[in-house]
């Protein structure tokens, strides 16, 4: 039994607002989080990141930088998932919800809400410890 690789991104707009898809399936339909999904055979977790940020939010990304791996276990898929976590320095396109994001945005610092997993929770804190440097509202 193996876990199952995810990727996702960190994604700041140039008011330094963070990137979140309100989930439109389970696991954790209605809630928010940051895009990403699972990554496909033949292709590297920082092209399924890729992928999964145009899928859900109709922007297409570049110049990423891991952030960290978040070993998680599942009781929906029944086995462990490994989260990959990148930044996306650079983005391009206009925000656009699509595959199963109902909804995207950005949001201020303050505003973020409670995202729906933990591993994401994780990712975006490991984020903010390494990059003193960003401006995050």
């Amino acid at each position: 039994e193996n876990p199952i690789p995810a990727a996702t991104g960190v994604v700041l707009d140039s008011e330094g607002r963070l990137l979140l898809v309100r989930r439109d399936r389970e696991p954790a339909r209605g809630e928010w989080a940051l895009p990403g999904g699972f990554v496909e055979t033949g292709e590297s977790p920082i092209e399924a990141a890729i992928r999964e940020l145009r899928e859900e939010t109709g922007l297409a990304v570049n110049n990423p930088t891991l952030i960290d791996i978040v070993h998680q276990k599942s009781e929906f898929y029944g086995t462990s998932l490994l989260i990959i976590g990148y930044h996306f320095e650079h983005y391009e396109g206009d925000l656009q919800p699509g595959d199963d994001a109902g909804e995207v945005r950005f949001f201020d610092r303050e505003e973020i809400p409670e995202l729906a997993f933990e591993s994401h929770r994780l990712i975006f804190e490991n984020f903010l410890k390494g990059t003193a440097n960003h401006q995050i509202r």
